[in-house]
């Protein structure tokens, strides 16, 4: 935290100088809310490379950067049909390769999706093809231009 008020005193007044929403009912908005307001820059970028008292260390081991949708379906169980499913009450039918994120207490049918991905969170619902993922940020940015209009 001291590194981060050091190196992008920014995002250290968005996430936290005022700590009191962590751990409870509002640490969902809140973080949401910082989000949307602060600079898009890896935290490797605006802090460990300007750190002084970070260290690297050589190693041999898996890694997967869980920075994308695509990656994450890697590190999740899959169906007999390839889809990787996070939510209760997820139907697929005649459907492969997906990977589904929905809110719990959401009721959701899919029909004949092959290598989607579905995520709904935050009052938001996205189907993307999976050969699109990279073109995602492009899509938000397109959004958040007409949004903001």
């Amino acid at each position: 935290m001291a590194s981060l008020k050091e190196f992008q005193p920014k995002l250290s007044e968005l996430f936290i100088n005022d700590l009191s929403a962590y751990n409870t009912s509002h640490e969902i908005d809140f973080i949401s809310t910082a989000f949307q307001k602060c600079e898009d820059i890896s935290i490797d970028y605006a802090v460990l490379e300007h750190a002084k008292n970070v260290s690297v260390v050589l190693s041999d081991f898996d890694w997967s950067d869980l920075g994308t949708w695509g990656s994450l379906i890697d590190h999740l169980s899959k169906d007999n049909f390839g889809n990787a499913v996070v939510g209760k009450n997820v139907f697929l039918f005649n459907s492969e390769n997906c990977l589904v994120n929905i809110s719990p207490n959401k009721l959701v049918l899919l029909d004949g999706l092959k290598d989607y991905i579905v995520v709904e969170s935050n009052n938001m619902f996205m189907v993307l093809k999976s050969e699109n993922e990279q073109k995602l940020k492009e899509y938000l940015n397109a959004i958040n231009k007409v949004a903001n209009h």
